[in-house]
């Protein structure tokens, strides 16, 4: 059975790691790399990846879509511009195909 070590043990377990591996707990922007950041780090992913928001709240255990989708998952604006990007040319010589009821 696994047993998980109280939250004072996790802490300097994660700060002992993060030191082995030359990671910083705190960046130049001011962001730290603690316990909570890999929750975000998860949600993140998760989206990028293409889960489902509902799914992606479950996985977070959180209460409401809003939490996770509002302040778990960041984007960046590189991604915003490769969205904008994947747009169809306006410009292009066909149309797509407008579907009509018979």
């Amino acid at each position: 059975m696994f047993t998980i070590p109280y939250k004072d043990s996790v802490v300097r377990m994660l700060r002992l790691d993060e030191k082995a591996a030359g990671i910083a707990y705190k960046d130049a922007q001011g962001r730290v790399a603690d316990f909570h950041s890999l929750r975000h780090t998860f949600c993140t992913r998760l989206a990028r990846s293409g889960v489902q928001p509902a799914r992606m709240r479950l996985l977070a255990r959180h209460a409401n879509i809003e939490m996770t989708m509002d302040y778990y998952v960041h984007v960046h604006v590189d991604e915003l511009a490769a969205d904008v990007a994947s747009l169809p040319d306006v410009n292009a010589k066909t149309r797509p195909k407008i579907m009509t009821s018979l």
